[in-house]
């Protein structure tokens, strides 16, 4: 018996244009205070790209956006919140120490 396995076929995806990705804490970003809970993926379109992975899809940033950022040490969230593409909405948290 022979068996065909095919990439996984996306359905209902994330929509882009409403996706949302902020922390709870002021940075700095290229010399500029970035204020909490601002949308990042504002701030510069070429420091990351949508990533489909198995069994998900996600945004990666580039390390240069690291490269240009200064966060401050200590406890912030992480904060991903958007909508699919069918109107359901989605909102993720996740509380991390930042020590970079």
């Amino acid at each position: 018996m022979a068996c065909t396995m095919h990439s996984p076929f996306y359905t209902n995806t994330m929509n882009r244009e409403k996706l949302a990705v902020s922390i709870d804490n002021d940075f700095v970003y290229k010399d500029d205070t970035i204020l909490a809970n601002s949308n990042i993926m504002d701030l510069d379109l070429s420091s990351y790209k949508f990533i489909f992975y198995n069994g998900g899809q996600g945004v990666r940033f580039y390390e240069k956006f690291l490269y240009y950022a200064k966060f401050n040490k200590g406890w912030t969230t992480f904060t991903i919140a958007g909508e699919l593409e069918d109107g359901q909405k989605f909102k993720f948290e996740k509380e991390v120490y930042l020590d970079l």
